[in-house]
């Protein structure tokens, strides 16, 4: 609600902002609660905008839309409707299939056709072998934790000299640690840990073993056998859990509720969402095999990063509040403390995405007695003014879709994906800067700022708009920036 209904200095009429979904119906009443009584508020909507379902947007509907955007009727642009008629589009239309399907090694593609005697659209299924390569980049699995050698198999590996220069320090020294650690991994986790399914199939095996002998000899020792079997197989069922989990990057899931077999679907549903099959070029010209869907997002990406746009020239830089002084930037940039990187470290999202380095960061939480000295050198390295090294300045660019059925390129937003070093001095001078930035940005500044929302000035403007409505028209002027 905006100051006036709160601060009851305007009792003739309560303006209460509600939040609906434009995507679906509006809603004819709405829940209006406090802490003595709640009750069903009846809601009446005027000069309700137009909707258009393609583009999920106002002031148009759908059929404008494709007056507008003639190319999204080609058959080789993916559409989302199969139906129409009159004014109305649905898509009634679909191509269902089972999780067996899905794991198959193929690419399944469904095309829209053009509608001739029907107001249905054909749908045409495509099927081709899935000829892209498995990515061999390192990726640290969180389910490694759990195991008994883990933690003796970083401490050998992480103490132990660096080749061939043990003399180095700082960043470059962590770099060189982590590399090794990689390959330490990767071994181990082949000749040690191995396959986490095949793990399970023969401790599952061995579970139903132990029983039969149970059976025919009843007996204390083969209690025990029997129960230590069953605790590996729930030890190995838990790290197949964290495996997935990991892999779906779901955060809702509550821990100790197993459900593997919904987790491997959005796997797999993720995995046929996040591959470009085809994309259309600037031209129209629909690109459908991987390289030329390759060369055009290089093509795109090197455009968008490599634009030279000149820098606007500051004429009378005085003019400019100088708002940090010399205590202020010499807090923002002195050497962190223990405390504050381990600190930091714990706060940041031990599930997110790793970057080129592969490592999450549950690994420096669980390992931090082992690393912690190398990583705070690295820390002081950076804050002393060290050059960034370019293998912890470097990211991964991925694509995130913007819409459902993406076409164009511009239809996707990049993002970074930036590695743990680079992660953790950004989370430092970010918490650095949050005490500080009260004073250096305007209280008119409302989005983006923690302990202040935007809707303040839309409900304010909005409040100056109500007041205008008045007989007196000597005083109304409108101020427009």
């Amino acid at each position: 609600m905006d100051q006036a209904t709160a601060s009851k200095t305007r009792p003739s009429v309560a303006r209460v902002l509600v939040e609906v979904d434009i995507t679906k119906k509006y809603a004819k009443e709405v829940w209006v609660g406090s802490k003595t009584y709640d009750y069903l508020q009846k809601v009446d909507f005027e000069k309700v905008p137009k909707f258009c379902t393609h583009c999920k947007s106002h002031r148009h509907v759908v059929v404008e839309c494709f007056k507008l955007h003639p190319e999204l009727k080609k058959p080789t642009i993916e559409m989302a409707f199969t139906w129409y008629r009159s004014s109305m589009w649905k898509r009634l239309d679909r191509l269902l299939f089972n999780n067996d399907w899905v794991n198959h090694p193929h690419i399944t593609h469904v095309q829209h056709l053009s509608r001739t005697l029907s107001d249905h659209a054909p749908l045409l299924m495509q099927i081709s072998e899935n000829i892209t390569k498995p990515s061999f980049a390192f990726r640290f699995q969180n389910m490694w934790i759990n195991h008994v050698d883990f933690l003796n198999v970083v401490a050998t590996n992480w103490n132990a000299n660096v080749f061939p220069d043990n003399h180095i320090i700082g960043m470059a020294r962590l770099w060189a640690k982590l590399s090794r650690l990689k390959q330490a991994l990767r071994w181990w986790n082949k000749h040690v840990f191995k396959n986490i399914f095949d793990n399970i199939k023969e401790a599952e095996g061995k579970v139903v073993e132990l029983e039969s002998v149970l059976v025919d000899n009843y007996s204390e020792e083969n209690i025990s056998k029997l129960e230590n079997a069953k605790l590996s197989l729930f030890q190995l069922q838990n790290q197949e859990e964290i495996f997935w989990k990991q892999k779906t990057s779901i955060a809702w899931t509550t821990e100790g509720d197993r459900n593997t077999s919904f987790l491997h679907a959005m796997v797999n549903k993720n995995r046929m969402r996040n591959q470009i099959h085809k994309i259309v070029d600037p031209q129209g010209i629909v690109c459908d095999t991987e390289q030329l869907v390759i060369n055009l997002g290089i093509a795109y990406f090197q455009n968008m990063f490599n634009s030279s746009k000149s820098k606007l020239p500051i004429n009378n830089a005085s003019v400019i509040p100088k708002m940090v002084d010399e205590d202020v930037n010499a807090m923002l940039i002195h050497s962190p403390t223990e405390d504050e990187v381990w600190n930091t470290i714990k706060g940041m999202n031990g599930d997110s995405v790793s970057g080129p380095d592969g490592f999450t960061t549950k690994f420096f939480v669980k390992t931090w007695d082992i690393i912690k000295y190398d990583i705070i050198d690295a820390v002081h390295d950076f804050f002393k003014g060290t050059p960034y090294p370019k293998f912890f300045s470097s990211t991964n660019i991925v694509l995130i879709p913007k819409k459902d059925n993406p076409n164009y390129l511009n239809d996707f937003r990049a993002i970074s994906l930036c590695t743990f070093f680079n992660k953790l001095v950004a989370k430092i001078l970010a918490y650095r800067l949050s005490s500080i930035l009260a004073n250096i940005i305007s209280i008119n500044q409302t989005g983006f700022f923690k302990g202040r929302n935007i809707f303040d000035n839309i409900l304010l403007a909005q409040e100056m708009v109500h007041d205008l409505n008045a007989k007196v028209t000597w005083w109304k002027y409108f101020v427009q920036t």
